[in-house]
């Protein structure tokens, strides 16, 4: 997979952490947004209805909305730099996938790594250990400038299937 160039694309990630897109059982979500956080917020509402129109509610919907909400931000903040930030999210075999993208240098995985437990006292730096918590699936591809999330839906008994 790829676009022959040996560069990873976005569909070779999606193979990697078993999303499937086979069956799309409703249409797409897509936006490009300002990189600012005046255009975070009007994002992370239409990206909580559609989830909502997917199937989410309560907590799992805030999950959502609060997940979203701090890629947002950190892309807003760190990655853009005022340039345009892509949003899309889709749903197939019951996990809602998002992908946040933008332009900026990027995130290493070593940054990463001090940010999934921020230090108890920290007045910032909670936003990468949120989306961890509260979201099922996460990856960082392109040097850490695209965002890839992964929420499944609950089964009847309200409990998440596991991968």
């Amino acid at each position: 997979m790829g676009d022959g160039g040996g560069k990873k694309t976005f569909a070779d990630a999606l193979v990697r952490m078993r999303f499937r897109r086979e069956v799309v059982h409703m249409g797409d979500f897509r936006t490009r947004i300002a990189g600012d956080y005046a255009s975070v917020g009007a994002a992370r509402r239409a990206l909580r209805s559609y989830a909502r129109l997917c199937g989410f509610s309560g907590d799992r919907l805030d999950d959502i909305e609060t997940a979203v909400g701090e890629a947002l931000a950190n892309a807003a903040e760190h990655g853009s730099r005022g340039r345009a930030i892509d949003v899309c999210a889709w749903l197939s075999d019951d996990v809602l996938h998002i992908e946040i993208a933008d332009a900026g240098p990027g995130f290493p995985a070593s940054a990463r790594a001090r940010m999934i437990r921020p230090a108890p006292a920290a007045p910032r730096g909670y936003g990468i250990f949120l989306i961890h918590a509260l979201i099922d699936d996460v990856a960082y591809v392109d040097g850490g400038r695209r965002l890839l999330l992964g929420k499944r839906l609950p089964r009847a008994d309200g409990r998440a299937e596991r991968a």
